[in-house]
């Protein structure tokens, strides 16, 4: 059996025949071939037809020519000539390809650039033997040998902008535990050098002085971004890693911090130094003790190379000569201190790398071009066809002008359809963006200003009249109706959206959640997708370049968008309305606390609220759980067309309603309240008594509860869906999550002292029957805290749903806890967990206090877990 024969695009092949006018016009004759060949055979340049055919073919190689030509032109704005890069999603490679750091280096880079005074850094991670943890890490720091940054309060400073960066570009699950500025080890140098006439001897001491300070202690160099652009460095390598401002590094470049030094690597970097011949009687000495072949210096210090010409006594330290002429040859301070400041600015010297990007980055400019204006075919024609410009003369007969216009509204049918592709290309730059566009079919009226002698060929309706460009009235409108009929909005902007992403590598699959749709109407729904996508597309530079960044726990949680990346991208992708960058951003339950409503497990104490079918009076009473009851004597709810009321009615309605007037509601009620078929309307013996039912579920029963009692059909009808609006205004607003890093629970108080504070006698017990839960707790595992009462988040599919996305988000070296949390539950989880995140940002709280409290959070994940295990 034969292979089936593989389908492909041919690039050289699809885009050019839309040029060709001959091509198209033999396929052209091709089609009136086939379907009029049997009364049409004469295919000469003569025929009428073949005119009309060339002139359509011409009409649609320029169509096709605009159609080639560059984006960047078919995305300018026609009336200022620039392109809206925004809402375009035109992000420049400067601000989408840097990803916040991952590797030691990336922090290497990211200190030199954002702290002044520092000339390099070196990561370690701290062994596990130390603390217990892994994901604790130590910066070394050198700081330039300058007078200005050697006092202890410039010290102390530049340790604490160090801080402030480490801790806003932290990743997920790690921390810095040391942070330590290195002492200055002076190292003495002592030689006797031979030298030639390729350089001065104040030349070539300089580079002495500078090579060995960069072996000793390395400097960072930096680069702009024309120097490594023209090395052949790539647009993906330039850009790897943090984001900079001043300037890039090369990772070769990149020096470990030598502890130990020989005489022999001294030996070998003066050599290599232009001018030097020869090297004798090397020694070197430290803290004023004479080394033999080597120096060996601790972790917490750096070399510097101790020599300043100005010194009498350092300058006598290097004798140079020349050849058999052994005396000593002298220098010029001065000049030696020239050609040291030169090779000093050239090693720090920095960039304004924002402006280089700006230059060589920006999105390029395109033309303005009015890609909509169209020129009539029938402009083209000859004259004896009457079609033109010039019309028909006066003194044909009446047949004569009947024929020319019968043509013209022939042809009239191909240019709308030539003139709409025209309106769909000049908005491409509207459905290739973030823009609120309301439709995705666009079209353009043929007027007089388009079609000459227009007036009589637009059948007008009864009652309507031509306008000033000689079409009817109402056509707009009409063919606004024929556009929207095959205009699937929703669908085709899902569609261009996910285009957009796809730019990016991204996917924004969202058909299980609208699957698992409990709030919204299909097409809001839809709607709501959309919007989603905008806003991912929105912060889609933020998603990829945060993606493993956890937040700053020395800022306050939420201000200024303080979270971390997955949880920035997981409420995008799951359609959560998060409250960061607000004062109780902290808490899953301030939506209820905001509404003065407390929310709290379903009890027995529901059955009050609920009735029983009443034989005698055929009506209903006050009893225990009696569904038949409702069955009989109430009716359910319909809002085929909603009620539109005031703000002020709607607060009116809800006081009346028992849990809000109470203030209390419980889970079950809070999830059947959002939906329309939940709920009944019943009278009551006696006036004023429509009676308002909602439906829970208990266990494995239904419960018809009384949740208000109102005068008329109607107030309580409005009620409902006053309520119905309230209950989905919860729902959604308490969907939410906490991402707890277990590193940050590790507390520096040793745990005797911490139990005797807070008597809390179960944590040893705990610890000691989960000894290998203990033992993993703090390293690389983090808990996400949810609620499980609300409608989605109570669903088993939406859970499922939702851990998966937290799967394919976090790090795969992170393992992951979930607790899906009852409102009690997470009443006592966030007392302790927000009181902490509170502390730990403080200026003013104690360690002792933060450590306390970070016990209290972490007994509650134990716990749980073990609970749940």
């Amino acid at each position: 059996m034969m292979a089936e024969e593989m389908l492909y695009i041919d690039p050289e092949k699809s885009s050019k025949e839309s040029l060709n006018f001959n091509e198209l016009k033999k396929d052209g004759i091709g089609l009136i071939e086939q379907y009029c060949g049997g009364i049409w055979t004469d295919y000469n340049g003569h025929d009428p037809g073949i005119t009309i055919l060339e002139q359509l073919i011409y009409a649609l190689t320029e169509i096709s020519y605009r159609t080639e030509f560059e984006v960047k032109d078919l995305l300018t704005n026609p009336k200022d000539g620039t392109i809206d890069e925004r809402k375009q999603v035109l992000i420049s490679a400067d601000e989408i390809m840097p990803c916040s750091p991952l590797i030691t280096r990336d922090y290497t880079k990211l200190l030199y650039d954002k702290v002044l005074g520092v000339a390099n850094a070196w990561f370690s991670p701290i062994p596990v033997e130390k603390y217990g943890v892994n994901g604790l890490y130590k910066a070394s720091v050198f700081v330039y040998d300058m007078p200005q940054y050697q006092s202890l309060q410039d010290r102390k400073r530049i340790q604490q902008n160090i801080i402030e960066v480490l801790s806003d570009h932290r990743n997920l699950c790690e921390d810095f535990e040391e942070i330590e500025i290195l002492e200055y080890v002076d190292l003495f140098i002592k030689a006797d050098i031979e030298i030639t006439s390729q350089n001065t001897p104040e030349t070539i001491l300089a580079e002495i002085y500078f090579t060995v300070s960069n072996f000793i202690a390395p400097e960072i160099k930096l680069y702009s971004y024309l120097e490594l652009k023209d090395e052949g460095v790539s647009i993906d390598e330039l850009f790897t890693g943090p984001s900079l401002q001043y300037g890039f590094t090369k990772d070769e470049e990149l020096k470990e911090r030598p502890l130990k030094v020989y005489d022999t690597q001294i030996i070998d970097i003066i050599n290599n130094i232009k001018g030097v011949k020869s090297i004798k009687n090397l020694k070197l000495s430290l803290n004023g003790s004479d080394y033999h072949k080597e120096v060996r210096i601790d972790d917490s210090q750096v070399l510097r190379f101790d020599f300043d010409v100005d010194d009498e006594e350092a300058e006598k330290r290097f004798k140079f000569y020349k050849g058999s002429n052994t005396r000593r040859i002298e220098i010029n301070a001065q000049k030696t201190k020239q050609e040291q400041n030169v090779l000093k600015a050239s090693q720090r010297r920095s960039y304004r790398l924002d402006e280089q990007y700006k230059k060589y980055l920006d999105v390029p400019a395109g033309r303005k071009l009015n890609l909509d204006e169209y020129y009539s075919v029938q402009n083209q024609f000859p004259h004896i066809y009457g079609i033109n410009q010039f019309g028909v003369p006066n003194s044909e007969k009446p047949l004569r002008k009947a024929q020319a216009k019968q043509l013209k509204g022939y042809l009239i049918v191909f240019e709308q359809i030539l003139v709409n592709y025209l309106a769909q290309l000049s908005h491409i730059k509207d459905l290739f963006s973030i823009r609120d566009i309301e439709d995705t079919y666009f079209f353009k009226l043929l007027d007089n200003t388009i079609i000459p002698h227009l007036r009589g060929l637009y059948v007008l309706s009864e009652g309507e009249e031509y306008n000033e460009k000689d079409i009817p009235k109402g056509l707009a409108k009409k063919m606004r109706a024929l556009t929207d009929h095959f205009d699937d909005k929703l669908g085709r902007r899902s569609k261009f959206l996910d285009y957009m992403l796809s730019m990016y590598g991204e996917r924004f699959h969202q058909y299980s959640l609208s699957r698992l749709n409990y709030y919204y109407t299909e097409e809001q729904n839809r709607e709501n997708i959309n919007d989603n996508k905008v806003r991912f597309l929105e912060g889609i530079h933020l998603v990829n370049r945060y993606r493993g960044t956890a937040y700053n726990y020395q800022q306050p949680y939420g201000e200024n968008y303080n979270i971390s990346g997955v949880e920035f991208k997981v409420k995008l992708l799951l359609e959560i309305n998060s409250r960061v960058n607000s004062l109780d951003g902290c808490s899953v339950l301030s939506i209820f606390d905001n509404n003065n409503i407390r929310l709290t497990s379903q009890t027995e104490s529901f059955k009050h609220d609920c009735y029983e079918f009443d034989e005698d009076s055929g009506g209903v009473r006050s009893a225990p759980v009696n569904e038949t009851a409702v069955e009989y004597a109430f009716e359910g709810v319909s809002f085929e067309e909603t009620e539109k009321m005031t703000n002020e009615e709607k607060e009116e309605l809800l006081s009346q309603i028992t849990f809000i007037n109470r203030g209390v509601i419980d889970d079950a009620m809070l999830r059947a309240a959002i939906d329309e078929q939940n709920y009944k309307l019943g009278h009551l013996k006696g006036p004023d008594t429509h009676v308002v039912v909602l439906r829970t579920i208990a266990g494995d029963e239904q419960v018809w509860r009384r949740i208000g009692v109102f005068e008329n059909y109607m107030q309580a009808k409005k009620a409902v869906q006053a309520l119905i609006e309230h209950a989905r205004e919860l729902n959604i607003e308490g969907e939410d999550f906490h991402l707890v890093e277990h590193i940050l629970l590790r507390n520096s108080l040793n745990s005797e002292e911490l139990v005797s504070k807070e008597s809390i006698q179960d944590l040893h017990s705990l610890y000691r029957i989960h000894e290998e839960q203990q033992r993993d707790f703090y390293s690389f595992r983090m808990s996400v805290v949810l609620p499980n009462w609300t409608a989605r988040f109570n669903d088993v599919r939406f859970q499922e749903l939702a851990m998966e996305t937290f799967y394919l988000n976090i790090p795969a070296h992170i393992a992951v806890d979930y607790l899906w949390l009852s409102p009690e539950e997470m009443c006592d989880f966030e007392q302790s967990y927000c009181a902490w995140m509170t502390k730990k940002a403080s200026d003013d709280a104690t360690q002792e206090e933060i450590d306390e409290l970070a016990v209290k959070v972490e007994l509650f994940l134990r716990r749980y877990k073990a609970k749940n295990k």
